[in-house]
């Protein structure tokens, strides 16, 4: 069996059985429906698309042709295989690069959990392969676009005229600017699109957050709908479940959907001659990151433990990682502080002395340039998380 270390540098997050049978059921409707999960691993999704198939009474002689998967790893395609057969059904698994897959026809229902591979470790041949397959669909990824934003535009290929797409992808869909043209591409293709937003994670032990691609028909979108859930145990039935409408503005972002569309209208009604983008003032840049949150994100008990002024460290708004759920979230949030969550950042640079509370150096000023305002460059910080490994090294995605 893989550790979690291997599965997590080729992206591969299982997914949790309430999402694969959701999404079954949804992409799935009728017991004639051709299946294919393009990135199929160990057949989870594949698996609750079988299931779905037998009780809408899809006949067992039928189902091999009826399910299909195409999976990169080959011990992940053996498996995916031997799980499908010990539970009663036959599918034709294929081990291979998805971006190389001819499908002989186009499928009713195209599901699936692309691998999330963020740029910097998806290169080579690979990437090469990934965005030429997207470019053949009309969309020119940018260089810092993950395997997933590939992945979905090469799945809609294989997506029938009416059939659907029903994919578990990373938040970033929907805010990111390399996902631009990802999200124009699926306005585009599709007749409807939808996205189901959760309040809190559904994948266990990992950071990510996911949203639910819903897309079906062909002949271009004219609006998105939105509907959040708290969980994957919430999900219920997503065509019953409360969608709101968003008529998206060419190019804009997606996480404008996740606010009240009365807010929003006032925010907008506001801002329109009042406010002007920060571009016009100077320029941002992203100086430092580092994913060891235990660290950098502490409480006000542990700032004083540590000896850390108010002036050292800054509020974070809100404390938590899921989207906003609309202009309500800072009153809801603001003062989480003082309820113990990890809602201060450490401002200036700590060093761990033994024996002793770390010495805070004197803050320095932000310079100005000609590109704009630039912070202070951070230094490396050694002292130890509560609980975690020393210095800033542990990943953004897990725990």
């Amino acid at each position: 069996m893989e550790s979690r270390t291997v599965r997590k540098a080729r992206g591969a997050f299982f997914t949790p059985p309430e999402i694969a049978h959701a999404l079954a059921a949804w992409a799935v409707r009728s017991a004639d429906d051709t299946v294919l999960e393009p990135s199929c691993g160990e057949a989870d999704i594949l698996l609750a698309a079988a299931e779905r198939l037998k009780r809408l009474g899809a006949r067992p002689s039928r189902r091999r042709e009826r399910l299909r998967g195409v999976e990169i790893f080959a011990a992940s395609a053996r498996t995916a295989e031997t799980r499908l057969r010990e539970a009663g059904f036959d599918a034709a698994v294929s081990a291979g690069d998805f971006f190389e897959y001819d499908a002989p026809a186009s499928f009713d229902a195209v599901v699936g959990n692309p691998p999330f591979v963020r740029y910097q470790n998806f290169s080579g041949a690979a990437r090469a392969r990934a965005l030429e397959a997207a470019l053949a669909q009309g969309v020119r990824l940018s260089g810092l676009a993950g395997s997933w934003a590939a992945f979905t535009v090469a799945a809609a290929r294989h997506v029938a005229p009416d059939g659907r797409l029903a994919l578990v992808l990373p938040a970033e869909l929907l805010g990111v600017d390399y996902a631009r043209e990802v999200r124009r591409f699926l306005l585009r293709r599709f007749r409807r699109v939808r996205i189901v937003a959760f309040d809190e994670r559904v994948f266990p032990g990992v950071l990510e957050e996911v949203v639910l691609l819903l897309a079906e028909g062909s002949g271009g979108a004219s609006r998105l709908e939105v509907c959040r859930a708290r969980d994957a145990g919430s999900l219920g039935a997503l065509e019953a479940a409360s969608w709101t409408a968003h008529d998206p503005v060419d190019g804009e972002k997606w996480t404008q959907a996740l606010v009240e569309k009365e807010a929003l209208a006032a925010y907008r009604a506001f801002a329109g001659d009042r406010f002007e983008p920060l571009g016009a003032w100077g320029g941002a840049y992203l100086g430092a990151v580092t994913g060891n949150n235990r660290f950098f994100s502490l409480t006000t008990v542990e700032a004083r433990m540590r000896g850390l002024d108010p002036g050292d460290t800054v509020r974070i708004s809100p404390p938590r990682r899921a989207p906003s759920a609309g202009a309500g979230f800072y009153r809801r949030h603001v003062g989480t502080t003082c309820r113990g969550r990890r809602a201060m950042s450490v401002a200036g640079a700590a060093r761990r002395t033994v024996g002793r509370r770390p010495e805070i150096p004197r803050r320095r000023r932000a310079r100005r340039s000609r590109e704009g305002i630039q912070m202070p460059r951070p230094e490396a910080v050694v002292a130890r998380a509560p609980g975690g490994q020393a210095g800033p090294d542990r990943d953004l995605h897990e725990q």
